[in-house]
């Protein structure tokens, strides 16, 4: 995703670093800073890989006691992986950090050296060349109290329930659910399975599409209605994150449905009949 920033750094750091992350969002953009980002139930490796693949950069602090460790090297491993992917769509940056008012002191990692470094001797300056070296500039203004505009990106995606197909009957709980989304609009949005009606929703899966573009998910239509409306749409990142608390917190479909803050780019949408037992 476009204004997604990988913050990359050692714990002992991570106070700094927290002032880096709070300009980069008051500033617009969405800086990843740790695991505490990571979806439930992903490993390290797959909250990290995720985290690069959704982002335009990633920053790494360097400081004197600063060591190179596996790690690291994985770290940088990703980042060159999404730099040839991306090609200038990415970037990678050093951040010598700042010293008692003096530009920050580090050995660089030999695998870093090719890449844009940065040593100034104040966090705003840095800030202000972090910014400069990214390879996105964000929108144009608007006022705080406009309502937002959803993301063109979202609109450009276009994917498809294939089965069941609309009008389809089916029985009642637990429905499996596929279809495809064309790759060549496929942005690494988030992408959902949702159930309900006009205003309120109850996410059931969240969807992961093959190199081929094909997916498949499971929802849950209850018993007690002879109709179903079945959703795929795709979301922003922070509306993602929205959805996976909630999902966390309310378990699954055991919930009277959620109010969506932001309503979600439709893909497709089919209404299903539900077979329910006779009384």
């Amino acid at each position: 995703m476009k204004d997604r920033i990988v913050l990359s750094h050692k714990t002992q750091n991570k106070p700094v670093v927290r002032l880096y992350c709070d300009g980069l969002q008051a500033a617009g953009f969405r800086p990843w800073l740790d695991a505490q980002e990571m979806h439930a139930g992903d490993s390290p490796d797959e909250g990290i890989i995720r985290a690069f693949k959704e982002s335009c950069a990633v920053v790494f602090f360097l400081t004197p006691e600063f060591k190179v460790d596996k790690f690291l090297k994985d770290e940088i491993r990703y980042a060159k992986v999404e730099e040839r992917e991306k090609g200038d769509r990415f970037r990678l940056i050093s951040l010598m950090v700042p010293q008692n008012g003096k530009p920050g002191t580090a050995n660089v990692p030999d695998l870093l050296k090719p890449y844009l470094r940065i040593e100034k001797a104040s966090h705003l300056a840095s800030l202000t060349e972090i910014i400069k070296a990214l390879p996105v500039r964000l929108g144009a203004s608007r006022w705080k109290t406009e309502p937002e505009e959803p993301d063109a990106a979202l609109k450009r995606i276009k994917g498809k329930i294939i089965t069941p197909a609309d009008n389809n009957t089916v029985s009642p709980g637990r429905c499996r659910v596929s279809g495809v989304v064309a790759m060549e609009t496929y942005n690494q949005q988030a992408l959902y399975l949702f159930t309900g009606e006009a205003d309120r929703f109850w996410p059931s899966a969240r969807i992961v599409p093959n190199p081929e573009g094909h997916w498949h998910g499971e929802v849950n239509l209850g018993r007690s209605y002879s109709t179903g409306t079945i959703r795929f749409v795709a979301v922003d990142s922070n509306l993602a994150e929205y959805i996976e608390v909630y999902r966390s917190q309310a378990g699954y479909m055991k919930h009277s449905g959620m109010v969506i803050p932001r309503f979600p780019a439709g893909l497709d949408r089919i209404r299903v009949r539900v077979s329910l037992p006779k009384k």
